[in-house]
């Protein structure tokens, strides 16, 4: 069995896992009376919006179809299909490794390719009404973030593994330019750059991708990155249900964040209060992936009311507060509630309870805070 085989094999298991996690939330019942009512509502719609032009397009500016866009464009994985066991067939059969990371690789590009074809699909009878997009246009925009999609990818599988800081510099960096870049082009509406920086964009990237597939120093790290991607439907589920502990992925030991390295103390005062606060604080900024989260919600709701009408800016600042409110609650269960030590000290004399409102207060209010600023400025300069 060839390497190409081995992955086919991954891969179809792979699917076999997220239907099972699939058909376990949606029966009959919720197939039969929500999915498909709300199919046929929206493909009721997406006909409609080829003959008439929806009244609410109108207050919509061209500029966030490009922050919709280009924000799609900073998504994707490269799924390279490696598992812990090949650590030792690595050693002995190198070129079937190859191979497999190779074809997931592939794959990984054409679900890139089909988010754009079906993105296209799904805005091209919006777009259509503008007299600003021809239909030439329209395809090598979305060739252009397509491409741009691949060359981020690229990147993100590049510096998976390096340090926090360093890794921030470099998504930074990568955002301001292309940003910028995505930008100029979509305001100068020149099909001559379009094709060029498309050709640019797909080139570095299939150079990155294949020095990175024929190299195996990394393979504790694409073997954690893979298991994320491959339990991230079922994490989702599970984060949902507030009923339902997921268990994280085993990460490869890195070295300590420079926040609290030698771990030392917040609060001088020592209580049951203080030392609760204390330990979801160093756990909050010591996981990567929670800061980020934090910092994308608040980042993209920002923009959300930045770029919509009055009426909508205070509804997506309440409802991000009610959401930032339940989110934040499930993650300090997560990290705190469910620890054992605590159950069994804590729980009875409700400071854990009480260790979260601190939390809030921390954590919320400096995420709530700038957007409701934002939104009550925005307003009065509207008036």
């Amino acid at each position: 069995m060839n390497g190409y085989k081995v992955w086919f094999t991954r891969l179809r298991a792979d699917w076999n896992y997220q239907k099972k996690i699939l058909l376990s939330i949606m029966g009959w019942t919720v197939l039969l009376y929500v999915f498909l009512p709300a199919l046929l509502l929206l493909s009721k719609f997406y006909l409609s919006w080829w003959e008439v032009q929806p009244i609410w397009l109108d207050q919509v500016p061209l500029l966030f179809y490009f922050i919709v866009c280009y924000f799609l464009s900073l998504g994707g994985e490269i799924r390279l299909f490696m598992e812990d066991a090949d650590q030792l067939y690595l050693l002995q059969h190198r070129r079937k490794v190859f191979q497999l990371r190779r074809g997931g690789t592939a794959y990984s590009i054409l679900i890139i390719s089909l988010k754009w074809g079906f993105l296209a699909l799904l805005l091209l009878p919006l777009t259509h009404h503008l007299i600003q997009f021809s239909l030439i246009n329209y395809s090598l925009y979305i060739v252009y973030m397509f491409s741009h999609n691949l060359f981020f990818t690229a990147w993100r599988q590049e510096i998976y593994a390096y340090k926090l800081i360093k890794k921030m510099g470099i998504y930074f960096a990568l955002i301001l330019s292309t940003g910028g870049l995505t930008y100029f082009l979509l305001t100068q509406n020149d099909y001559v750059l379009l094709i060029t920086f498309s050709v640019i964009y797909l080139l570095i990237s299939w150079i990155k991708l294949s020095r990175y597939i024929e190299q195996y120093q990394s393979f504790f790290f694409d073997v954690e990155k893979e298991q994320k991607c491959k339990m991230r439907f079922s994490t989702f589920i599970f984060t949902v249900n507030p009923e339902i502990h997921m268990p994280q992925v085993k990460k490869t030991p890195k070295s300590t964040s420079f926040l609290w390295r030698y771990s030392q103390r917040i609060f001088h005062k020592r209580t049951p209060i203080n030392g609760v606060t204390e330990m979801f604080i160093k756990s909050f900024f010591r996981d990567k992936s929670t800061l980020l989260n934090y910092v994308r919600l608040v980042f993209t709701t920002g923009v959300l009311i930045a770029l919509t009408p009055i009426w909508l800016k205070w509804i997506i600042c309440i409802a991000f507060w009610l959401f930032f409110k339940q989110w934040f609650a499930l993650l300090f269960e997560e990290k705190v509630q469910k620890n054992p030590y605590l159950l069994i000290a804590y729980r009875k004399k409700g400071d854990t309870f009480l260790a979260q409102k601190k939390c809030e207060s921390l954590f919320i209010l400096p995420g709530v805070g700038p957007l409701l600023l934002l939104t009550i400025v925005m307003t009065c300069f509207h008036l």
